[in-house]
């Protein structure tokens, strides 16, 4: 079923999108980031990516800090996993992306906060510290090492699925503004796995079975095709970052090729809203989230062959 809930959409001119998060950056950066490094309340688990160093950023300094909610210069990329009780568990799983405009992690905001609600509904939810940019040289590979944090975040989850109890096929992953990138870019570019691969993670399927984007923005639409895995979007009509026509353009592109999406619109709510506010609406979101990923049929899971997916 393809649906879209407007509510009480204004019309906004299409602006130019600016990365989110480097005036907050520069202000922390400012401030100076000097508490220690240290994992968010309430994570049961604390799973490394890589058993050593991240590929592609090999021999980095630790510069690494977490302060007011916010990871700067990530160094060693985990997941932080939020578990529901055996008995609670629905089996349904996301990886979360917080935003940050690939500058700096909300990890608080749009990481810990939504993965402690999620996991309150029975939903195993999974905090993904990515790596970001780097400020102490010219940095033009950040986007592909955080695609490569969310496909290996999405392997790992796969791999644990029995023993944290998830069912492998319905483990999905959304995010938040540059996260919510991050996020459009892990179903774009989803594989089977490599069945030969000498780590057994990396024989898991890297291909989300759903997506949520929370005021995301993707860069064309190329790739979708009838395999591209379900969207959930909600944006606000007033952001001013990163314009609501980036949700309703994706949204008619999906809908374009059959891709089941379903997306909400909120007239007040800005940017970075996070589980939102009962003052604008934009508070009803999450539930709206969650009876859609616990209804939700997925019928095109990990079918993709392996090194095909974005063509």
């Amino acid at each position: 079923m393809l649906r879209v809930r407007v509510l009480a959409l204004t019309w906004l001119a299409l602006l130019v999108y600016q990365p989110g998060g480097w005036l907050r950056t520069r202000e922390a950066m400012s401030q100076g980031a000097t508490m220690p490094t240290t994992a968010p309340a309430a994570a049961a688990l604390e799973v490394p990516l890589w058993a050593s160093e991240a590929p592609g950023s090999e021999g980095w300094p630790n510069q690494e800090t977490i302060k007011d909610g916010l990871v700067l210069h990530t160094f060693r990329p985990v997941l932080y996993v939020y578990l529901p009780a055996p008995e609670k568990a629905t089996g349904d799983a996301v990886v979360i992306c917080p935003g940050g405009g690939y500058n700096v992690l909300e990890i608080d905001k749009e990481g810990t906060r939504i993965a402690e609600n999620l996991r309150a509904a029975g939903i195993a939810s999974i905090v993904l510290k990515y790596r970001i940019k780097r400020f102490d040289q010219p940095d033009t590979t950040v986007e592909a090492r955080a695609l490569a944090d969310a496909q290996r975040a999405l392997r790992i989850v796969r791999a644990n699925a029995a023993a944290w109890h998830i069912d492998a096929l319905r483990i999905g992953i959304g995010g938040f503004s540059a996260g919510a990138n991050l996020a459009a870019h892990a179903a774009a570019h989803g594989d089977a796995g490599q069945p030969g691969a000498a780590d057994a993670i990396d024989r898991q399927p890297s291909r989300p079975s759903f997506v949520f984007l929370a005021y995301g923005y993707v860069e064309g639409y190329g790739w979708i095709d009838a395999q591209t895995p379900s969207f959930f979007m909600v944006h606000a009509a007033d952001d001013m970052m990163v314009p609501v026509r980036q949700s309703l353009d994706l949204y008619q592109a999906l809908l374009a090729k059959k891709v089941d999406s379903e997306l909400h619109i909120f007239p007040t709510g800005g940017h970075g809203f996070g589980l939102g506010s009962a003052g604008n609406g934009t508070a009803q979101w999450m539930g709206l989230l969650k009876t859609w990923i616990s209804t939700h049929r997925y019928e095109h899971v990990t079918t993709r062959p392996a090194g095909t997916a974005g063509k």
